[in-house]
């Protein structure tokens, strides 16, 4: 197998995650994919470049910034799926 292709795919793609960022996190439709997908690139940047405290800062502060609706909402729909089964 020949990983010449991947750095320049993986480059392109993180430039259209970072690119994409403003645009999709602030919709609710697109905000938790998203989120997921940010914090999976700055989880690869931890593990790959050796930046662990860089990575851990910016998937702690995408989180709070984003992610308290996501699991607020999450639990909710949670909590009605297990009335709806009870019931």
């Amino acid at each position: 197998m020949r990983w010449n292709y991947l750095f320049p795919v993986a480059g392109i793609f993180i430039c259209l995650l970072e690119i994409g960022y403003p645009f999709f996190i602030w919709n609710d439709k697109t905000r938790k994919i998203w989120l997921i997908c940010i914090c999976g690139m700055h989880f690869a940047i931890g593990v790959t470049m050796g930046m662990y405290l860089f990575a851990l800062i910016m998937i702690i502060l995408n989180i709070a910034a984003f992610g308290p609706g996501l699991v607020a909402d999450s639990a909710k729909q949670l909590f009605v799926h297990r009335q709806a089964s009870h019931a």
